[in-house]
């Protein structure tokens, strides 16, 4: 005859189970914490060669959530413009696989301009995904090809990057800028 199918079942407590999700759980926030940092310590600043410029104007608009219609068509209001920056780059350092910088607020940056950008690199995690007003941390990872710029120095038109940061035209911030500064508690 055949082989013999043995088939185990499994009898669990549902006290122990809850109690093996909760301790995976409880893990995996310990985990989460452990790897992050504050923003501040996610920004990276490097050095880049501009390729091309791409200016570009949105406008915005907003429905109030106490105005919208169900089946219906909802009021829109205009919220105004919105500014960025797209830059076709090449890093100075030639490890880095960063090609296009977005930088949201207004710059005056020209192809051939050499510039030294801010870029955060985080991603963003939610303690509790499933709640909308959970704790956020803010977990380190690498360059990507398209990253964003929070800051923008323009070098000397000379195009030379000295070793202390060679002398800068303009320094402009983007809309979030703030958001990446360590807070001092003015002690």
């Amino acid at each position: 005859m055949g082989k013999k199918l043995y088939i185990k079942t499994i009898h669990t407590n549902p006290v122990e189970m809850r109690k093996r999700i909760e301790d995976t759980e409880n893990k995996r926030i310990k985990d989460l914490r452990n790897k992050s940092k504050p923003l501040y310590e996610l920004v990276e600043e490097k050095n880049f060669y501009v390729k091309s410029v791409l200016g570009i104007s949105d406008s915005t608009s907003f429905s109030p959530s106490s105005e919208i219609l169900i089946g219906g068509r909802s009021p829109r209001y205009s919220g105004g413009h919105s500014n960025n920056v797209r830059l076709e780059v090449m890093p100075h350092d030639s490890t880095i696989p960063v090609r296009v910088l977005t930088f949201y607020g207004n710059s005056i940056v020209e192809s051939g301009d050499f510039i030294r950008v801010k870029i955060p690199l985080y991603t963003e995690e939610r303690l509790y995904p499933f709640s909308e007003n959970s704790e956020k941390v803010y977990i380190p990872r690498n360059f990507k090809a398209e990253e964003s710029a929070i800051e923008i120095k323009l070098k000397a038109k000379d195009g030379c990057i000295r070793r202390k940061g060679g002398s800068i035209r303009r320094i402009d911030r983007s809309v979030d800028y703030e958001r990446f500064q360590k807070i001092s508690r003015g002690d």
